[in-house]
């Protein structure tokens, strides 16, 4: 189909020593949560892209044109913090 798709960029500004907002591996839920809402000075910027449409692009292509152009964004913001 050619369902749009909307990207969006959330880079997190944690403060030295702070609590790492991401969620992953072995990470129980609950308690990593407790310590993100206990924790003081964490950003997050955020960065909503265009629409991308697949206009012919396989599943893939698609997803991968939509991994580059958030790539984009994110080595801007490193660029320009």
């Amino acid at each position: 189909t050619d369902i749009p798709v909307r990207p969006l960029v959330v880079v997190y500004r944690v403060p030295r020593g702070g609590v790492d907002p991401a969620w992953y591996g072995d990470m129980t839920f609950l308690p990593h949560l407790w310590d993100l809402l206990g924790a003081s000075g964490v950003t997050a910027d955020v960065y909503l892209l265009p629409q991308i449409r697949a206009e012919g692009r396989t599943r893939k292509e698609l997803a991968q044109f939509v991994h580059d152009e958030m790539l984009k964004v994110y080595d801007a913001h490193l660029n320009n913090p």
